[in-house]
C-alpha cells in the first residue's frame, strides 16, 4: 500500500498522485486495469485527507472516483465531486481534465434523455490532449467517441473512425483495446446490413491482432457471431456459437434469448418449453438479464396459449424495449406476437405486429 508521511510537502503529495494517475491512466489505454484494479483502491491512503481543502485533496478524489467508476462502471455516481469541469481548465493537468472529459462522457453514453452530450465531451477530453506528450490518449476518446456513435445507431459515422482509431491504439500497443475495437467495427457492419463482411471481421480477428489473448477474442467474437446468425435464421450455427462462448466462459445473457429463439423455430413446443425455462434459471439477477428473462416468459406464454398473460406480459416488454435497444430484441418480440395472432386466425392483428417489425428494421437502417 502506498502510504505518505505526515512531514510530506504539498509538492510532493502532488509528485505522488500525478505518478499514480499517469500510471493508472497506461492501464487505462492498455485495457489492462481489469485483473488488478484493487491495486488502486489500496493506494489511496487515509492519510490524503488530512489535507481535505487542497488540490491534492481533490486529486485523491479523483483517482478515488476513477476507480469507483472502473470498477462498478457506475460513471456519473461516482464522479459526484462538486465540481465546474469549465472551471478545471485553469490548473488542472490535461491528463486530469482528459480523465474527467472521458469519465464524463462514459457516463452518458447510454443516456436515451441527453444522447449527444456523450459526444459532446469525447470531444472535450480529445482536444485537451491532442497536442500533448500524452496525445496516445486521445486514441481512448475516439474509441469512445466511436461507441456513443453507435450507441446512437449513427453507424455510417461511428465506420469511419475505426482505421485511425486502430492505428493510433496499435501506436500505443493497446492491443486488447484493438480487439475489443475489431470486435464493435463487426457489429458496426452487422448493424449497417453488411452480414458477410462482418462475419470476416468476427473469423478474422484472433489472426489481426495475435497479441490479444485468444480465450478473450474467441468468448466475444462467439458472442456476436451467435447474434449474427440468428439474424439469417441460421439456427443451429447460432447454438453452436452459444454452446462455444460458454465454454470459454461467457455468461452474456443474450445467449439465453438466442438459444430460446433457436429452439422456438427449430424444437418441438414441449422440447421449447423446456429449454425456455432451462434458460431462465440460468440468467443472474441483472438488469439486462431481467430484461432477457421478460422475453422468453412473452414466448413461453405464447407457445402456451395463455392469452391474458401474454397481453400483460407484451405490455411489460414493450415498455422495457426502449431503454434495452442494444439487446435488438424487438424483432423476437414482434414475432412472437405475431406468431400467435397468425396461428389463433387474429390476421389483423398480425398484420399489425408485422408492420411494427418493418418500420423497426427500416429505423435501424
Amino acid at each position: 500500500m502506498l502510504t505518505f508521511n505526515t512531514t510530506d510537502s504539498l509538492e510532493e503529495l502532488k509528485a505522488r498522485a500525478n505518478r499514480d494517475l499517469k500510471k493508472w491512466l497506461t492501464k487505462f489505454l492498455l485495457y489492462s486495469f481489469v485483473d488488478d484494479i484493487d491495486e488502486l483502491k489500496e493506494t489511496l491512503d487515509n492519510s490524503y485527507t488530512r489535507i481535505r481543502y487542497s488540490y491534492i485533496y481533490f486529486e485523491s478524489r479523483l483517482l478515488e472516483s476513477f476507480c469507483t467508476s472502473l470498477k462498478t462502471r457506475s460513471y456519473l455516481n461516482a464522479l459526484n465531486l462538486g465540481v465546474d469541469l469549465h472551471l478545471m481548465d485553469s490548473f488542472l493537468s490535461r491528463e486530469y481534465m482528459f480523465l474527467l472529459y472521458d469519465l464524463m462522457g462514459l457516463a452518458h453514453i447510454y443516456d436515451v434523455r441527453c444522447p449527444k452530450l456523450a459526444l459532446e465531451y469525447f470531444k472535450k477530453a480529445e482536444t485537451v490532449v491532442q497536442n500533448a506528450d500524452s496525445s496516445y490518449l486521445a486514441s481512448i476518446a475516439n474509441y469512445h467517441t466511436i461507441l456513443a456513435l453507435m450507441a446512437e445507431m449513427d453507424h455510417i459515422s461511428a465506420l469511419s473512425l475505426f482505421d485511425p482509431c486502430f492505428t493510433a491504439l496499435q501506436k500505443a500497443g493497446a492491443y486488447d483495446r484493438i480487439g475489443l475495437l475489431e470486435i464493435y467495427r463487426g457489429v458496426c457492419l452487422q448493424n449497417l446490413g453488411l452480414l458477410r463482411e462482418a462475419e470476416d471481421i468476427f473469423k478474422n480477428i484472433e489472426v489481426k491482432v495475435p497479441q490479444v489473448d485468444p480465450l478473450f477474442i474467441q468468448k466475444n467474437t462467439n458472442e456476436n457471431l451467435m447474434w449474427l446468425y440468428l439474424k439469417q435464421s441460421r439456427y443451429n450455427e447460432s447454438r453452436k456459437c452459444v454452446e462455444l462462448a460458454r465454454s470459454y466462459g461467457s455468461v452474456f445473457p443474450d445467449l439465453s434469448l438466442a438459444t430460446a429463439w433457436s429452439s422456438y423455430n427449430l424444437d418441438s413446443t414441449l422440447e421449447c418449453r423446456h429449454v425456455i425455462q432451462k434458460e431462465i434459471d440460468l440468467l443472474a439477477a441483472t438488469q439486462r438479464s431481467e430484461f432477457v428473462k421478460s422475453v422468453l416468459l412473452l414466448m413461453s406464454f405464447a407457445i402456451e396459449g395463455r392469452f391474458s398473460a401474454l397481453q400483460k406480459q407484451y405490455r411489460k416488454v414493450e415498455e422495457s424495449l426502449p431503454r434495452f435497444q442494444n439487446v435488438e430484441a424487438d424483432c423476437i418480440v414482434y414475432s412472437i406476437m405475431a406468431d400467435y395472432y397468425t396461428q389463433n386466425e387474429d390476421y389483423q392483428s398480425a398484420f399489425a405486429f408485422e408492420k411494427k417489425k418493418v418500420e423497426y428494421l427500416l429505423n435501424r437502417s
